[in-house]
């Protein structure tokens, strides 16, 4: 039985629409409803270009499920994932 996901919310920074390609010109974006699937295509695209990316870009990926976050970042030429929990009125 195949697992169902819910969309997350995404927000790109010095990323392209596709996680193709990096700069400090990519305005900052937010897409909103991605799929597993295509969430999944994104930070397979930004592994690949992890090696190429210099300094001063830093790329990310910021992705908002219900309850949580995730940030996906571009350091030193690699990915670094970093999670948290968001949690409403303090319980």
């Amino acid at each position: 039985m195949a697992h169902s996901y819910p969309a997350c919310n995404l927000c790109f920074r010095h990323l392209a629409p596709d996680a193709q390609a990096a700069g400090v010109g990519y305005p900052e974006l937010e897409r909103n409803g991605v799929s597993a699937e295509e969430l999944r295509r994104l930070i397979e695209s930004l592994a690949g270009l992890a090696p190429r990316v210099e300094s001063p870009v830093v790329p990310e990926l910021r992705i908002a499920t219900a309850g949580r976050q995730y940030l996906v970042q571009v350091k030193a030429g690699r990915i670094c994932f970093s999670s948290w929990s968001v949690r409403v009125g303090g319980k």
